[in-house]
């Protein structure tokens, strides 16, 4: 039973001119029975009708349903009074063109949590939707059937939520006399068992079907012809709130909001587009903004399974001269640093003394007339004194150093460790050089060809004699083919070219005698096995560094990567870089995505105000609009990850070192960035859109 007491709605212009649409009004309405409330146009009538669907609110007065006041700042009541109690058939069907049949029906019965078991086909045969065939027309689109059909498919939603009141606007106005009539007797059926409420202008239907008519005029009940006061009044079974889960399911929720996307697919792309740009350049700049050498020289290593590395110290100290002139002097390691790096290592780290002797290896490159002025200077040697020997112990070398044979021996037996201070072990790098120039011995002249690193054992290289030659553990032909990027100068020979830059790392290391390691002596240089992530090893390095006094203590790494980074003031424009292009292109993703879907919930009003209108909760809006939303950002996000990727890796593999790398961090912060904007970019204009009653959302389309 509905009861509306002082019933009063004024409407207010944008000007502030106000207009009263009903003044006071109080009515009762029993539990069952076809009622007609006539009027002529702006007398008030349909407002009456929105008010008692819940399509909006009152200005003053009140709407009791079995003595439960129906209160308007309650959202949840409203939209459970809205789904469960109230069936509304609409003047312009307001049925979503995209569905089915079937489908639009179906959207009513899902929202209020009910599965189909053969109700939505029970209904289109009760309003008599059914075929020549004897088949109903659920799957017909609603494009494709009549005016009369489509009112009946607005009734048969109505219908299939057994709601105690069905509530009809003009719902023969755009109908031929015949289908009219037709309907009013199938409307009277169904007002047997639960109270129906016909807004209309005709009073000769009203007089035919009608078991009451209200007649209106100005907001105001001017005439009450009330023929079922004879009828006994009986409790309904539907309440105002039933307690029972209801909403929109998230698949209908998700299915809707993929539907979204067909409405203006030109305009999608070239959002996504935009956005991928936007949000490809956010990642690239994420990246850049957090590039350093450290990180570079690790990932590199990292990407090519290298895990030896030769850590440098970088303590400095200022002392005064003789002249009492402050100059700054480096240092050796400190008992800290190699105390943490031994830790590091689980042992002591690897020493890497200096040659007092100089220990050279001749080539053999005579110089013959004819050849070009640069290979003439190349005739006499490979200079090992400059970066001195690693010092192995034979019996765990190879496998702190991560050392293996070189592949091309005939007979692996022959490599070895230097077992003394007379012997010295090379890299396969300094055997490339034998193999393409000969050997030359400094006691003799003539060249001997090397064929492979078999040839080298027993060779002299100055006092020391050849016992072993180790892989390394970079990709050399790929060393090779790309280390002409290096710049040189014009000064700067081809020998040095060869084993200089890039290649003066770890790879032009000779391996010497392990001899007894002190703590005590200087140690300026170690080799250090990395191990753990790049992350975690940048963390260990950090932890090097420190000030002690007027001491200053850093380490610095030197790998085959080394030659190839970028200068730190390089690096550090292009973090400012990064952070200055985040900024923009994150309000850019922004404005791009605000812009599409605000357009995008502009063109699918009416949908939006039909769920409203069908009891769907403002949360159920708002989850169709994110997950449109969602799909949208899932797939620029997709694309924009597949174009960073692809970016760094192109811009690394031009660089030969990994400058810029899309990690875990990078990733979550994009991933985050991306939906969060996307939950922006929705949130804004549903909340808007949300704001105005279901019955403004769908008037704002008509």
């Amino acid at each position: 039973m509905i009861t509306v007491e002082k019933l009063t709605k004024v409407y207010k212009t944008k000007r502030g001119v106000k207009t009263v649409a009903l003044d006071n009004v109080n009515l009762s309405f029993g539990n069952s029975g076809l009622v007609f409330i006539l009027g002529k146009s702006g007398s008030g009538k349909t407002t009456l009708l929105n008010l008692l669907g819940g399509l909006d609110g009152p200005t003053s007065g009140t709407i009791s349903v079995d003595g439960k006041v129906i209160d308007n700042s309650k959202q949840k009541q409203l939209d459970e009074y809205r789904n469960k109690y109230i069936g509304f058939v609409f003047q312009e069907y307001n049925l979503i063109p995209e569905y089915t049949v079937a489908q639009n029906i179906a959207l009513a019965l899902e929202l209020q949590n009910g599965r189909d078991g053969g109700r939505v086909d029970e209904v289109l045969r009760k309003v008599d939707l059914v075929g020549r065939d004897g088949n109903t027309l659920g799957d017909r689109k609603v494009t494709e059937l009549s005016g009369g059909q489509k009112q009946r498919v607005a009734i048969a939603r109505a219908l299939v939520k057994d709601t105690a009141v069905i509530l009809a606007d003009e719902p023969t106005g755009a109908l031929d006399t015949k289908t009219g009539r037709q309907l009013y007797e199938l409307l009277k059926q169904l007002s047997k068992d639960r109270l129906v409420i016909v807004v209309t202008h005709d009073k000769n239907s009203a007089r035919e079907f009608g078991d009451r008519i209200i007649e209106i005029a100005d907001g105001k009940v001017i005439n009450d012809d009330n023929r079922l006061q004879s009828v006994e009044i009986v409790s309904s079974e539907k309440t105002v709130v039933s307690g029972g889960k209801s909403g929109l399911p998230v698949k209908r929720a998700f299915l809707m909001g993929l539907a979204g996307l067909k409405c203006k697919i030109l305009r999608l792309v070239l959002s996504i587009v935009l956005c991928v740009i936007s949000f490809a350049g956010f990642g690239f700049s994420l990246t850049a903004l957090n590039a350093d050498n450290y990180s570079a020289e690790l990932a590199s290593m990292s990407s090519k399974n290298m895990h030896c590395a030769i850590l440098k110290s970088e303590n400095k100290k200022y002392e005064r001269t003789n002249n009492n002139l402050l100059v700054e002097v480096s240092k050796p390691f400190t008992r800290f640093q190699l105390d943490a790096i031994a830790e590091y290592g689980n042992g002591a780290p690897i020493k890497i003394t200096e040659n007092e002797d100089s220990v050279m290896a001749y080539l053999g490159i005579t110089g013959d007339e004819g050849e070009s002025e640069e290979l003439n200077s190349l005739y006499y040697n490979i200079m090992f004194s400059e970066s001195g020997l690693i010092e192995l112990n034979p019996e765990t070398g190879l496998k702190d150093a991560n050392l293996k044979a070189d592949r091309r021996f005939k007979n692996k037996d022959l490599c070895r460790l230097p077992e003394n201070k007379d012997e010295i072990a090379i890299t396969d790098l300094h055997a490339d050089a034998f193999i393409e120039f000969g050997y030359l011995g400094d006691d003799d002249e003539t060249v001997r060809k090397i064929n492979t690193p078999d040839d080298l054992i027993g060779k002299k290289i100055g006092f020391k004699t050849i016992c072993g030659v180790f892989s390394t553990e970079i990709d050399k032909e790929y060393f090779y083919e790309n280390r002409d990027k290096v710049a040189l100068t014009e000064e700067d020979s081809y020998m040095r070219k060869y084993f200089s830059g890039a290649a003066k790392s770890i790879i032009t290391y000779s391996f010497g005698y392990c001899g007894e390691f002190d703590y005590e002596s200087e140690v300026s240089d170690v080799l250090l096995r990395i191990k753990g992530s790049a992350s975690e090893t940048k963390k260990f390095f950090k932890k090097l560094g420190y000030e002690d006094g007027d001491l200053t203590c850093s380490v610095n790494i030197v790998t085959v990567f080394s030659a190839f980074l970028l200068e730190e003031s390089v690096m550090d424009i292009i973090s400012k870089a990064g952070i200055i292009s985040s900024v923009v292109l994150v309000i850019t993703s922004v404005l791009i995505l605000m812009n599409f879907l605000s357009v995008n919930f502009q063109y699918r009003q009416r949908t939006l105000g039909i769920l409203r209108a069908l009891g769907a909760s403002k949360a159920d809006i708002t989850a169709v609009c994110l997950w449109e939303s969602f799909i949208i950002t899932a797939i620029n996000f997709v694309l924009s990850l597949i174009i960073i990727l692809t970016v760094c890796l192109c811009v690394n593999h031009a660089m030969f070192v990994s400058v810029f790398n899309f990690g875990i961090l990078q990733f979550v912060i994009l991933a985050s960035l991306c939906f969060a904007v996307s939950a922006v970019a929705t949130i804004i204009p549903a909340v808007k859109l949300l704001k105005k009653s279901p019955v403004d959302i769908i008037k704002s389309c008509n």
